[in-house]
């Protein structure tokens, strides 16, 4: 009470528009600290397009609602051995009521190595509990998908559509949730953790008939 009293008196206030600018400052201060780095040579920057997909189900052909979307982003360092990739990035949605995901636009910024180079084919990787994981590579020019031939079904609208494999056996489903985890963040991806620990306790159930 003291101190604002002090403030009234003497004529100080604060100004409500510089607290709300503060997120903007921070913001501004993190571009900049960005482009300082780049600018000296010590990190890379890549800027990937939006990836946008579908998912059904494979016998059915419906759509697959509320599905776990990863997609990782890559870079590649050159050795002895060939390319060795290593993950610079990582965002995870869900699939909605039309079997649809979207992933906008992706700035990654990865410190340089020397002979190294992103990998412009993110890699996607979809769960859905009671059907097989799914991974799909989108490639993002006309170039590629030409090469891709008949691998996944691509149109304008829905860009790629994957296709899942429904699974019965109790074996097959319990190598199925166990082999999505596998090489994935799964701290950062609490949905998909969700949806994994829902299919672990399906297994349970169906093992204790």
């Amino acid at each position: 009470q003291g101190i604002g009293t002090m403030h009234y008196r003497t004529g100080h206030r604060t100004n409500p528009a510089a607290r709300h600018s503060l997120p903007a400052r921070i913001v501004t201060l993190g571009l900049l600290v960005v482009t300082l780095v780049c600018s000296s040579g010590c990190a890379v920057l890549h800027v990937y397009p939006p990836v946008k997909g579908r998912v059904i189900d494979k016998e059915t052909r419906e759509p697959i609602v509320g599905a776990a979307v990863v997609i990782q982003y890559y870079t590649q360092a050159a050795s002895i051995g060939g390319w060795v990739p290593s993950r610079a990035g990582v965002s995870a949605t869900q699939t909605d009521e039309n079997g649809r995901y979207t992933f906008g636009k992706r700035l990654i910024v990865h410190p340089r190595i020397p002979i190294s180079q992103f990998d412009r084919n993110p890699m996607v990787t979809i769960f859905h509990p009671g059907h097989e994981w799914g991974q799909a590579g989108h490639h993002l020019s006309p170039y590629d998908r030409l090469l891709s031939g008949d691998r996944m079904d691509w149109t304008e609208e829905d860009g790629w559509t994957v296709s899942l494999s429904r699974i019965g056996d109790l074996a097959k489903r319990e190598a199925n949730w166990a082999g999505v985890a596998r090489g994935l963040p799964l701290l950062k991806l609490p949905y998909l953790n969700q949806l994994i620990e829902q299919e672990r306790k399906t297994c349970e159930e169906m093992l204790r008939r």
